[in-house]
């Protein structure tokens, strides 16, 4: 997957921006987790017969400016949920970087092999949250990772974009032009109540190269 170098990168904040028409698109087939894999044995025995994973695909764009970098996701959603209200839940997403070798995908890293998670909710917005996650449960904020978000809803479809800059004064991933990292993604939907590790994650890592 190319993060595409641009002059100037300001506008794509905004998902409806006429500039990401000139960013090459890669489509992410999402697969749900197991229940069997949940820490929890009331999430468990809840899941257990029904379908995880209601989003099939995620659509990913990615550019920098040699100070920030923008990802635009976008998925098909029917309905547009943005507050935790009784039973229903938000929608989410994350951007997914292991940060010791092979960190499995499915449980959101292990205790030996974390992974940094960009996670988005519409009610965290602008602020999305930065998180280093050692699998299901065990997670914790990143507060000098700062990360920003804009999202949109629109005709059955969510487009969201989330900006960093490449330099970060954390222990989250380090992004620099001419290298490469590897990504993920996982998207939760929230009108099938699908919430903390009841997700849909694309099932492997991908090579994430920024031009120079």
């Amino acid at each position: 997957m190319l993060v595409k170098r641009v002059a100037s990168a300001g506008a794509l904040l905004k998902p409806n921006a006429s500039e990401w028409a000139s960013v090459p698109e890669e489509a992410l087939a999402l697969v749900g987790t197991t229940a069997a894999e949940q820490p929890n044995r009331y999430i468990r025995n809840a899941w257990k017969d029904r379908a995880i994973g209601a989003v099939k695909e995620v659509r990913v764009r990615a550019a920098h400016d040699g100070e920030s970098v923008y990802f635009r996701l976008e998925w098909a959603d029917a309905s547009e949920n943005r507050q935790h209200v009784e039973a229903d839940f938000p929608d989410a997403a994350a951007l997914l970087f292991p940060l010791n070798g092979e960190a499995p995908l499915s449980t959101m890293g292990s205790a030996d092999h974390p992974v940094n998670a960009w996670f988005w909710r519409p009610d965290l917005e602008p602020a999305p949250e930065s998180l280093i996650a050692w699998g299901l449960g065990a997670m914790e904020k990143q507060a000098g990772d700062a990360i920003e978000a804009s999202s949109r809803w629109e005709q059955g479809t969510w487009s969201l974009v989330l900006t960093r800059a490449l330099a970060n004064g954390s222990d989250a991933v380090s992004l620099n032009p001419g290298s490469s990292v590897s990504v993920a993604v996982a998207v939760w939907e929230g009108g099938a109540g699908e919430r903390a590790g009841i997700n849909a994650y694309s099932e492997t890592w991908r090579e994430l190269r920024l031009e120079p």
